[in-house]
């Protein structure tokens, strides 16, 4: 299994995800929202893009006629239908971009910021673009910001990006 922050991936799947991407073959799966909601999806899919430590595959959704992403660790059942497609243009024309756009827009619930005895070069190898990085005048000390949907989560993002320093915060949007 390839392990992300906390979601598991199994390769085989990866592998036949891969395959019926570049085969353009029409895919049909189990799949379970954010909320733990399930719903049978059948898609025709066009890319899988790895971001934010997760695997996500990029299609058009027939049954709601329009792009989607799924993460791959809540995807279960994955069957090619064996019908072809003539693949479509992806908005903007980059998948990865078009997901990281998708994934920005979605609400967040808290403003997470801690302060970090660390190089800004440290903690920015590791917050990436998802956080903001701040210099602060204690060296090495800096303030690392990131709005996020859920708190528990988030402890790998800090763990990672170094020792933290006696405070932080998190705040309710």
């Amino acid at each position: 299994m390839l392990r992300g922050s906390r979601a598991t991936v199994d390769p085989a799947v990866l592998t036949e995800l891969a395959g019926v991407c570049r085969d353009a073959e029409r895919l049909r799966f189990e799949y379970e929202n954010g909320e733990g909601a399930p719903s049978r999806r059948t898609v025709e899919p066009h890319r899988l893009v790895c971001t934010e430590h997760r695997w996500y595959l990029v299609a058009w959704d027939l049954d709601r006629a329009d792009w989607r992403s799924f993460r791959v660790d809540r995807l279960t059942d994955p069957a090619p239908t064996g019908a072809r497609f003539r693949p479509r243009d992806i908005p903007g024309g980059d998948p990865v971009a078009w997901l990281r756009s998708r994934i920005a827009a979605i609400p967040t619930r808290y403003d997470v910021s801690v302060t970090l005895a660390a190089t800004p070069a440290q903690v920015k190898a590791v917050v990436g673009h998802w956080g903001t990085v701040e210099p602060l005048p204690a060296d090495p000390s800096v303030l690392a910001a990131r709005p996020v949907r859920s708190c528990d989560p988030n402890r790998a993002f800090l763990s990672a990006a170094g020792p933290a320093v006696p405070h932080g915060r998190a705040r309710k949007n």
